[in-house]
Parts: C-alpha cells; structure tokens; sequence
C-alpha cells in the first residue's frame, strides 16, 4: 500500500460541501388520482423537483404504546415490538421531522466532515465505530435518524451523540497494483445501539461545530423477522461508485493513467457529492421504503452484504425487494436469491441494471470479513487461475454464462432515457390505474434500462408489459417491463428502469406518472406481501408484443442521455 497526498483527501472533502443534485424533499401526499396519458410522447423529458430549503419543520402526533421505549422492560426480546402487523404503523405515527436533510449552505462552510461505519449493518446490541474526519472543525456531534413515512417528513431522530473530538484525515493508503483506497482513520466514537433503535434504515449525520454535514447510512436488522417483506439495500453498488480517494471501478479522477480500481474498500467514506455521503440511498432507495411504510406494510431491511453472508435470512420472508439500482451481486447473494424464487418467495426488482456484474467480497486489513469488494470485469482476475468460475466477470459471460435474464425474466441493456408504453394493461399490476394499450408514461425510462432478450433464457411464460423504443448507443433498441410465475408458486416483477424509484414521489418525473408509479408499486408490494403471487396470479406469455424497432430517425419520445455514472 502507498499513501497519496493530503492535499488529495482535502480536495475531495472540500468538494464533498457541494450539492450532488439529488432531491431530498419529502415523498408526496398527493392522492393516488390517476390521470391517464396516452399517444406518443414527443420528448420523454424529465424534471426534478425543486431542493427544498426551508427550516427543518416537526410533525408531532400521539403514538401507541407500543414504542422502542417500551420494548426492553416489557418483552423478553428487544425485538418483540418491532414484530407484527401494527408495529410499522405504529412507528410512523411518532414524531417526525425534516432535520435530517442536508440543504446547501447559503454561506460558504470552510470545512467538510466524513466519516464511515466498521459495518453497513447491526442488530440491537451491537456497538457501532464511526471513523471521522473534518478539515476544520475539531468537534462534531452525530444525529441518528431513522428513515420512513412520518407524516411526509420521512425522517425520525432516535439517538444524538455528546460532542465529540477529530482532527484532520490523514492521507488515503492506495494499492499500487488495485488501486484500492481506504482511509485507515481511528475511532472516533463508539455508538451503542440499543433497543431505542427499531429495525429498518438509518440516516447517521455527521454535523462538524462549524456547520458541515455529511451521512453515514447504515441497516439495523432483525436476524429472526418474518417480516412479509424484506428490502435490500445495494451498499455494493453504491461502493462500485464511490470515488473517495481517488478511484471507484468506473475511474480514477486525480490519475490519468489509471483507469479505474479493481478492488474497493468499505473502510472509507463515500465521496461527498454522492449523496452527500449515502450514496443513492435518497433517490434509488428511500421513496419505496417511505410508501411502504406509509401503507403500513410489515417490512423489513437488510443489507446486500448481509444477503452474501446471511443468505438464508431471504426465506423467512414472503418477498424480497430489490431497489433502484442493484448491481453488484457475488454467487452467494445470486444464489439466495434463486433459492429464495424457487422456494415460493416473490421478487421484484424495482429497478434496472440489477445482477449484472459478479464480485467477490474479501476480508478487509484487521479481517473483518466482507470489506472489500472484488471486480475486474475480465477472466484476468488472479483468482480465476485456481477455479474459472471465481472470475469476476460480467454474469451473462464466460465463464460464467449466467445471465440474469434467467432470474429477472429480462436484463440491461443500456445507459439511455425515454417513455415507458404500455402493452398489457388487463394485468393485475396495472389495476386502479385505469390505463389502456399504448399509454405512454412521460419521461420513466433511464438512467439505464433492461429488455427482453428472446433465446437468452428468459422464462417461457414471461409476460411483458411495457415495450417502449429507446435508442442503445445510436442504435434501434427498446425497454420492457415484465412479471413471470415460477413453478414454485412465486411471482416475479421487474420495472426495468432506474427511475421507478425515484418516480414515486416526483423527484425524477412530472405528473401524473408518479401517481401511476405508486399505484403499481402498491399493487405489487400488498400481492406480494400476501404470499406466492405466481398461484394467484399465473403469468400469460404475450412474446408478440416484442417486435423489431423501427428506424432511429422515427423512435418516438426517447433521449439518448446518459448516465453519468455509466454501467
């Protein structure tokens, strides 16, 4: 390992004090009124709603007796509170409040703070080491914010820590050969987490005494729920984007030479501008989690760390959730997941790009296991020598020649925007949203979007219901959404787009879609919280509506914009 400047760690912390454009303005309460767009859709714009800047607002309601206060003197279990069908509800009638949300500084902070977790998860019980830095600043204090509906605030305070002691990072350890980075910092405060805190995601926010603020996400689990549903949270994805110190495995941003890492490190903060610091956790992750909390749905977090060294924690559960943008995948997490569908647990994949690049996960330098992330997207891999099958490839190639289409019922296919156009509206997802054939949802594919590739393994009874034409690199192409049955009993739905998420409260889309996106998503969560989907509602394979696209110069309503964080 060679250490990099500090003046590479100040840059990248100061640029960490800047907006990463993402919106974190509260989930819509507007109700699920529908209006049905229909024709071709001459754009396929999108619009983001306006960051919200106003002080931070406290919504107090009367809650139930059943409270995290009351769980350690009235129940055997820290846990038993946070079980059953009311307990959800039950939370999100507590006091909620937008503190949480990082706003941009009308005044310039002449500091940044950033910080990381020893663990993306905990269980009740478990001590949390927080590592932290600050460029200025020598004390810093440390909110813990459950995320979830309350009131529309989406966030509750659980926990504040005493001011505490930091000083300035230290230089970033790079890998010559990997070019891994990890921040090695020490311990700056230890954070107990006990039964105050219920299961589900939290928001840690780092605020320096001079006004900076970063977040560390993190997941407290319940090991033992049997919770209906069971959401994941893509912490591997979110560190194969994470360019802290330099590099992530897209790029090298101080290194010419150097195209991108092979290797990436947890023991290190995320880059400021991503998410100020939780990654695509506010966009990709946290309007499904407050809809399904709103709706009360019994629900449930884990980490897709967890689903690597947990993988049976998937079948306690009668569906499980993949959000946004759920990329990386080692055969541990692929394999609980097949498992899991073949064993009458539902999937859905409420987003695009998802098992599409495989990675090994290693110990990190004091052998904490799953801190580093392994991805060199070629048979290269110094591991493929003793098993080809350790290659860190894409899934879909040799050796490998897993394609996730055999999972999901469809697969990527590239980095591009436009309009999803329905073709099957007499499916039962699309039910209360009174579309017909050929409505057009304005501006709902992209970032990055999957399809149906026929002869690849898709299953025989797949039923498509969107087929929307969106060029592919300069190419005729198109995005599809689908649902399948599987032999077991499960259902399986895929949205095929990244913005699925982020449409729920209007962050990435206009009116009326996010409506129409609600309603769907509400349909495929209670069905799929009520058991095997697949008996209930058997898939009706429709291959004709998958046809040949027409030129490029006549794709109606679709851009060719790409991600900036391309896949």
């Amino acid at each position: 390992m060679r250490r990099v400047p500090l003046v590479v760690v100040g840059l990248l912390a100061l640029a960490s004090c800047g907006s990463d454009g993402h919106d974190t303005s509260p989930a819509s309460t507007t109700p699920n009124t529908l209006l049905v767009v229909s024709g071709t859709d001459p754009a396929g714009t999108t619009a983001a709603a306006p960051t919200t800047t106003a002080p931070a607002t406290t919504v107090r309601v009367t809650a139930p007796p059943t409270t995290a206060e009351s769980a350690a003197t009235t129940t055997s279990s820290p846990y038993l509170a946070y079980r059953g069908a009311d307990w959800i509800e039950a939370e999100n009638a507590r006091t909620g409040t937008d503190a949480w949300k990082i706003v941009p500084k009308q005044l310039f902070v002449p500091d940044s703070i950033d910080g990381y977790a020893n663990t993306t998860s905990a269980l009740i019980g478990d001590t949390v080491s927080l590592h932290v830095a600050s460029l200025a600043s020598t004390t810093f204090t440390v909110e813990a914010y459950r995320m979830g509906f309350y009131g529309g605030l989406q966030g509750r305070l659980v926990w504040t820590s005493e001011p505490t002691t930091t000083a300035p990072p230290s230089d970033p350890a790079i890998d010559p050969v990997t070019h891994m980075a990890e921040a090695d910092w020490p311990v700056s405060l230890r954070v107990p987490i006990t039964s105050e805190w219920p299961p589900g995601t939290y928001l840690l926010k780092l605020v320096s005494a001079i006004g900076a603020e970063s977040y560390v996400p993190l997941t407290i689990r319940d090991d033992d729920s049997s919770a209906d549903l069971v959401a994941i949270d893509a912490v591997t994805t979110w560190q194969a984007y994470n360019d802290w110190g330099s590099c992530s495995l897209y790029q090298c941003l101080m290194d010419d030479e150097t195209p991108r890492s092979t290797v990436v490190s947890f023991d290190r903060p995320i880059f400021g501008f991503f998410g100020h610091g939780a990654a695509d956790y506010l966009d990709h992750e946290l309007p499904l989690i407050s809809l399904a909390e709103e709706r009360g749905l019994d629900i449930t977090y884990i980490t897709d760390i967890d689903l690597d060294q947990r993988p049976g924690l998937v079948l306690h559960h009668r569906a499980v959730l993949s959000l946004g943008h759920d990329e990386y995948y080692s055969t541990a997490m692929y394999d609980a997941l097949e498992s899991a569908r073949d064993r009458g647990v539902n999937l859905a994949f409420l987003g695009a790009n998802a098992v599409y690049r495989r990675i090994r996960l290693e110990p990190g330098a004091d052998g904490t296991p799953a801190r580093r992330m392994v991805n060199y997207r070629s048979v290269k891999d110094p591991a493929t020598k003793s098993d080809p099958k350790d290659a860190t490839v894409d899934w879909r190639d040799a050796p490998l020649l897993r394609p996730e289409i055999t999972l999901i019922g469809i697969m990527y296919e590239c980095a591009a925007s436009g309009s999803m156009t329905i073709v099957d509206p007499e499916n039962w997802v699309f039910a209360g949203t009174h579309v017909r054939k050929g409505a057009v949802m304005r501006g709902l594919i992209g970032s990055e979007y999957d399809r149906v590739y026929p002869g690849r393994g898709a299953p025989k009874n797949l039923e498509v219901l969107s087929h929307s034409f969106i060029p592919c690199r300069g190419r005729p192409s198109y995005a599809n959404s689908s649902y399948y049955s599987a032999p077991s009993g499960a259902g399986v739905f895929a949205t095929g787009t990244i913005k699925w998420v982020c449409a729920i409260d209007a962050t990435c889309t206009k009116a009326p879609v996010p409506a129409f996106v609600r309603q769907v998503t509400i349909n495929v969560l209670e069905a799929f919280a009520a058991g095997p989907a697949g008996s209930a509602h058997p898939s009706k394979p429709n291959p004709r509506v998958i046809v040949r696209p027409p030129t490029p110069t006549t794709i109606p309503g679709a851009s060719t914009t790409t991600t900036t964080r391309p896949a």
